[in-house]
């Protein structure tokens, strides 16, 4: 690869950096798909959001967690305090979740 070109693909990558676009997404781009920001999505039992932050010449992106569920055995999400079908209660902490059964303890 001679000089020129890769100065021209160093120059295509500073651009990109300085104006958030990875992959031909402005904003999030998490496993190929591209969200704008604050725009939400479900990951798992995971309610994601984009977060964009430009100061000056240079943009930031990431993602973060607004709000966390107990995944049961058939893939539901649950709320934290609800029971699941087999009558445990989903507990959750910050981001950890944990199923707590009568008469089984943790």
């Amino acid at each position: 690869m001679n000089a020129s070109i890769r100065g021209l693909i160093l120059v295509m990558g500073v651009v990109a950096a300085l104006f958030g676009t990875t992959n031909g997404c402005e904003a999030c781009s998490v496993k190929g798909v591209c969200y704008s920001a604050d725009e939400q999505w479900l990951e798992k039992c995971w309610t994601k959001t984009c977060i964009v932050d430009s100061t000056g010449y240079q943009t930031s992106w990431a993602t973060s967690i607004v709000k966390t569920q107990c995944e049961d055995i058939n893939g539901k999400c649950i709320d934290h305090g609800q029971r699941n079908s087999d009558g445990c209660t989903c507990n959750i902490t910050g981001t950890k979740t944990e199923y707590i059964c009568d008469g089984y303890g943790k």
